[in-house]
């Protein structure tokens, strides 16, 4: 009977050094993602036993959130960005163990906005007055108040919207670049949906650099 008493005592122990720690991991990370993002984030990490990944101070996957992302200096927001990493390394403070910082392995991320928050993002040439979305497409809004539908790609890192010329002849040639390159960690844009009432951009990012932010697009 006491060496059962013993084991249950060790097995709870364990688990309260589970929670600990990994309350420490989780609370570290999203306190570094929240300053370099200038957001709240939210750090999901993969369902427990998680004790001997985080005392190598390693996770095999995580998801960080983010809601409001400014971008452009604050001149924009990102409504939502979520990144899914693999292999992370974790900046925990262990005794005698040098910190190393925040990393991953490779990493994806989904960026969302609204046509509101896209429409701040671009420099609109005249005589588009505004973007929205329809029916899983973007459309602009003329001075005059003509929605005209459009063409949609990814390229090099940033949106680019053709207006439809067969539709209004006094948009032929306009086009409307949107760089996208001032999202965090080198994130680079490589696919573009609207879905509903967002644009969804998804990507990859540097796992080496996820405190960066600026226009620092990878080439």
């Amino acid at each position: 009977m006491t060496w059962l008493v013993a084991l249950l005592a060790v097995a709870a122990l364990l688990v309260v050094a589970e929670v600990l720690v990994h309350r420490v991991a989780h609370d570290r990370v999203a306190q570094l993602l929240t300053e370099a993002f200038g957001a709240p984030t939210e750090v999901v990490a993969p369902d427990r036993p998680v004790l001997p990944h985080l005392l190598r101070r390693r996770l095999p996957r995580a998801r960080i959130i983010a809601r409001a992302v400014p971008v452009r200096g604050g001149e924009a927001v990102i409504d939502r960005l979520a990144i899914d990493l693999v292999d992370v390394r974790l900046p925990i403070r262990l005794p005698g163990v040098r910190p190393v910082p925040l990393r991953a392995a490779e990493g994806r991320f989904e960026a969302r906005l609204t046509a509101d928050q896209l429409t701040e993002l671009a420099d609109l040439p005249k005589p588009i007055k505004a973007l929205q979305f329809s029916g899983g497409s973007i459309e602009v809004r003329t001075l005059g108040g003509v929605t005209v539908s459009t063409r949609v790609q990814a390229r090099s890192g940033a949106l680019v919207i053709w207006p439809d010329r067969s539709i209004v002849a006094a948009l032929a040639g306009v086009d409307i670049t949107i760089p996208l390159n001032d999202l965090p960690a080198g994130a680079v844009v490589e696919d573009i949906i609207v879905s509903g009432r967002y644009l969804v951009a998804e990507g990859s990012l540097d796992g080496e650099r996820l405190l960066d932010r600026g226009a620092h697009a990878r080439t």
